[in-house]
């Protein structure tokens, strides 16, 4: 919608793509020797060159340590001996006796063919 409308000053805002230049040839690269440092380049004669900077370098802090862990107190041994003790007995309850697990089969073969064409006995 933009586009259709006339806009002002045309002339001056065409883009003209940079023709091929029939200027004089790039001058070699400039190189300035420092005492302390060895030799830097520059862009051209007429560019000022980037000298390195005497800024000080900020030293990061070094990152927080982690708290080390305690060790326990006797009382929370116990407490902790006694909590494992009643998991323990908890999950021994609910566990599958062995007679049980004789009757499972592995998913890990199913269809490989050792247990599909055995014969039914």
């Amino acid at each position: 919608m933009g586009k259709l409308r006339r806009r002002y000053n045309i002339k001056g805002r065409q883009q003209v793509a940079p023709g091929p230049s029939k200027g004089p040839p790039e001058p070699p690269p400039v190189r300035v020797e420092l005492e302390d440092q060895g030799t830097l380049k520059g862009v051209d004669a007429s560019n000022a060159l980037v000298l390195p900077g005497k800024k000080k370098k900020k030293t990061r802090a070094p990152p927080l340590s982690k708290k080390e862990k305690k060790p326990l107190t006797k009382k929370q041994r116990k407490m902790l001996q006694r909590i494992r003790a009643e998991m323990l007995q908890k999950l021994s309850e609910v566990q599958v006796s062995e007679a049980e697990m004789r009757l499972f089969y592995t998913t890990s073969k199913l269809g490989t063919g050792d247990r599909m064409y055995r014969a039914k006995e």
